[in-house]
């Protein structure tokens, strides 16, 4: 390959020095406008575990089939927009006194000979216009392609899109079926993920960083949204907060439900729950009541849900695992063991049907 060969869409493809790229401070990884390239290496090597990365370039060197995609700063600075991650590694490779600097254990970390590093001081790159230019290609690589970012990156990279002027609809046909709602869901996500750390300052943020997917799960709740005061459809134009005033309260209480804070734990065990169980809570006046007072989520259930419904959930359950024995139960129909379990649950059947008035089994259906 020559130090400069075409690639697509006409994108110069070049060797360039590690020394003279640049991490940039606006990757959905790190979205930390204004930090020096000292912090962006901290944030990558603490954040982003690159130590198995940094032992397979001083084993392979760097992998020609992998450019880092770049664009000219308007300073001339090449800034790489796609492979921060590897341009991290490479640098803390090369330089290992940045490891000082960011406080980073040499230990755990590979020293390269003279041989490794010659291999890796220079990287293939591929050079893009300008980020409008290049955002179709990281959309479709990190949101529905093969490497994709984590939930809070691929949102802050919708709403940089559409803070930069595209409209939701275009960035949907970016990121993928022009159909689909992912990018208005994501978008209303980092909405709200946005104005909980503006407007409600003294809540952690870190169980919603983490667990970013569960703010997209309770707003894909209608009553939960009702709670909230929130339309159930999804926002279709950009927006700069999108709970009002008099429901950030209720906000917070919910907030507090699903992740918990200093003084009370989260109610929610499952993500599963915050439809199953906080939803229909939510949307029973009473059932509300008991858990705002009380955090006690089961009670609230067995208020919002009648008996007998959390009654023939329970059946059906019970159902479901008894039809996934089946085929291993025919598979040892001759084992006194399972026999003997086999009575002990008949007879239990039986019970409950009698319970219920109906024909013991023993003795035939019920018509």
């Amino acid at each position: 390959m020559s130090d400069r060969e075409q690639a697509t869409n006409g994108t110069p493809r070049e060797d360039l020095s590690v020394e003279e790229l640049l991490l940039d401070e606006e990757n959905p990884r790190l979205a930390n406008p204004g930090a020096s390239q000292i912090d962006l290496l901290r944030a990558l090597f603490f954040q982003e575990s690159l130590e198995e990365l940094a032992l397979s370039f001083q084993r392979n060197g760097y992998f020609q089939e992998e450019p880092l995609v770049t664009i000219r700063a308007t300073n001339g600075d090449t800034i790489v927009v796609e492979g921060n991650r590897r341009l991290a590694t490479l640098k803390l490779l090369l330089d290992p006194s940045l490891l000082d600097q960011i406080e980073g254990d040499r230990r755990k970390w590979p020293v390269l000979s003279a041989t490794e590093r010659e291999r890796l001081l220079l990287v293939p790159t591929i050079r893009y216009p300008d980020r409008e230019t290049v955002a179709p290609y990281l959309g479709f690589r990190h949101i529905t392609g093969a490497r994709t970012w984590k939930p809070l990156q691929k949102a802050r990279f919708v709403a940089g899109l559409v803070a930069g002027g595209r409209s939701l609809k275009e960035v949907q046909g970016l990121i993928g079926d022009p159909q689909a709602q992912a990018a208005q869901k994501m978008y209303q996500s980092y909405v709200l993920y946005e104005q909980i750390r503006i407007e409600l300052p003294d809540f952690d943020m870190s169980p919603i960083t983490e667990n970013f997917s569960l703010l997209e799960t309770f707003l894909s709740s209608a009553s939960i949204k009702r709670f909230l005061g929130l339309p159930p459809g999804l926002p279709g134009t950009a927006i700069s907060s999108l709970i009002a005033g008099e429901h950030l309260s209720d906000l917070e209480q919910v907030l507090i439900w699903i992740f918990g804070n200093d003084e009370e734990p989260a109610v929610i065990r499952d993500s599963r729950e915050i439809k199953s169980k906080l939803a229909p809570v939510v949307a029973n006046e009473r059932a509300l009541a008991v858990l705002t007072r009380t955090y006690d989520l089961e009670s609230a259930y067995d208020i919002a849900v009648p008996s007998q419904d959390i009654l023939a959930i329970k059946i059906k359950k019970v159902t479901d695992q008894l039809s996934d024995l089946i085929q291993d139960v025919a598979e040892h129909s001759d084992d006194e063991t399972i026999l003997t379990a086999l009575e002990v649950l008949t007879r239990t059947l039986d019970g409950a049907r009698a319970a219920a008035g109906m024909v013991s089994l023993s003795r035939g259906s019920s018509n």
